[in-house]
């Protein structure tokens, strides 16, 4: 069974980039274009793995991590999930979210796509 991942991004040019990318390894995708649809995507139909990306309308990235560890700690039906950020920021306060947050790895944009694949792999596996 194909490994499911959400893509939470914004940009339709990054997030049409990644889901193809994702789709040629076999993964099943999802998008959602910000952390609110994000979270409701997640509700419905769990995935293996999250790429989140920060600076979003509605529901950015930052609001998105403190929604969804609000609703694991309030015994919502949410399992643990590993996250991957992209982001054009890069500064200390990514470096800081993301030892707060349990984040696995983050990748600042524009970022390579082939590490992020070999990331993705090593978190959720490969589909065969």
């Amino acid at each position: 069974m194909a490994k499911k991942i959400l893509v939470i991004e914004d940009d339709r040019d990054v997030a049409k980039s990644l889901q193809a990318a994702l789709v040629r390894f076999n993964y099943q995708v999802s998008m959602a274009a910000n952390g609110e649809e994000g979270l409701k995507k997640i509700i419905a139909d769990t995935p293996d793995l999250i790429i989140l990306d920060i600076l979003m309308p509605k529901v950015d990235g930052y609001d998105f991590l403190v929604t969804l560890k609000e609703t694991k700690g309030r015994g919502g039906n949410v399992p643990s999930i590993p996250i991957i950020v992209t982001t054009a920021i890069a500064d200390d306060s990514i470096r800081e979210m993301i030892s707060k947050e349990e984040i696995c790895a983050y990748f600042t944009k524009p970022f390579d796509l082939k590490e992020l694949l070999d990331k993705i792999s090593e978190i959720i596996g490969k589909n065969e």
